[in-house]
């Protein structure tokens, strides 16, 4: 059937008039090749749509099953039509984004809800994933986005500060500081700790190690979990204490006390990571959206780095 979409158009404004003179007017056209159109449409359908005489114009029966048919179909290419120039502008689509156990604790939740509302056709996919693995990951396109650890000192790789968090002490019930309002470091260096996998902690690790050596200890490590749920069910069993950052307070863990460490200036950085690449639209104006929510100014050099081979190590907390 080569029937085209002109001709539909021309049979749903004629179905609104049932009258030829008037739809003939309504599109601009003259009446006989009105008449010419819905002819031929008729045609190539192999039906009647229309019952003419010299008084009046009547829809068949099946007239008006096409007529809805026509409705449908146009209605729907009419929202592929939308779709596909957001698509075009990077606002429909899909995205996936990685996190680490510290960004899903803390922005991000805010950053995901606010995009999806501001975009309703951008479908979002999250993967939780460790630093390390997340450059790997957006360098092969796994994901567009990734959530993590810095600092990030990668020659492809933009990144956007989006939190910044202190440290805080995680103690089981019945621990002799867990009623104390907070903690020095040095206050726990006879305790034995429950830490992250040393495989996908190393930056978080980095850090905490540098802050307890400025203390004056080594932190005994008695047992390792691979994520931070992991951590905190390890130290409400009384297997240890530990050290994590402070947006885990604000979601609150009855089997634990967390305290302020108050001779501990340092912060962790999460920041939101990609690789620019005009083919990936979605991902520059989520992007866009980090920087609108964030107030994140453009990451290109960073305080808190060390040497090259030193930020090139991540991790996953």
């Amino acid at each position: 059937m080569k029937t085209g979409l002109r001709r539909l158009h021309y049979f749903l404004v004629l179905c609104e008039r049932l009258n030829f003179r008037r739809a003939a007017d309504d599109l601009g056209m003259t009446q006989p090749a009105l008449s010419r159109a819905i002819a031929q449409l008729e045609a190539d359908l192999g039906l009647p749509l229309f019952e003419r005489d010299t008084r009046r114009v009547i829809l068949t029966e099946a007239g008006a099953v096409f007529r809805q048919g026509c409705r449908d179909a146009l209605a729907g290419l009419e929202g592929a039509v939308s779709r596909a120039r957001k698509a075009a502008l990077g606002e429909a689509g899909h995205i996936v984004i990685a996190y680490t156990d510290i960004a899903i604790s803390g922005r991000l939740a805010d950053i995901v809800r606010t995009f999806r509302k501001a975009y309703p056709d951008m479908s979002v996919t999250l993967r939780q994933s460790f630093s390390e693995a997340q450059i790997d990951m957006l360098r092969v396109g796994d994901v567009d986005v990734g959530f993590m650890t810095g600092p990030i000192r990668q020659p492809d790789i933009e990144a956007e500060l989006v939190q910044e968090d202190r440290f805080v002490a995680v103690l089981p019930h019945g621990h002799r500081l867990a009623g104390a309002p907070s903690v020095a470091l040095t206050d726990l260096a006879a305790d034995p700790f429950v830490l992250g996998s040393e495989d996908k902690w190393r930056v978080y690790h980095d850090r905490l190690y540098r802050i307890c050596r400025e203390a004056g200890f080594e932190p005994d490590v008695v047992q390792d979990a691979p994520d931070t749920q992991s951590i905190i069910g390890l130290v409400a069993c009384g297997m240890g204490v530990t050290v994590q950052t402070e947006n885990l307070k604000a979601h609150g863990d009855d089997r634990v006390h967390m305290l302020p460490i108050r001779d501990c200036e340092m912060r962790v950085k999460t920041y939101a990571a990609w690789r620019p690449d005009p083919s990936r639209l979605s991902a520059r104006v989520f992007m866009d959206h980090v920087r609108d929510v964030c107030g994140a100014e453009d990451a290109t050099t960073f305080e808190d780095a060390t040497t090259f081979e030193d930020a090139g190590r991540f991790a996953a907390g």
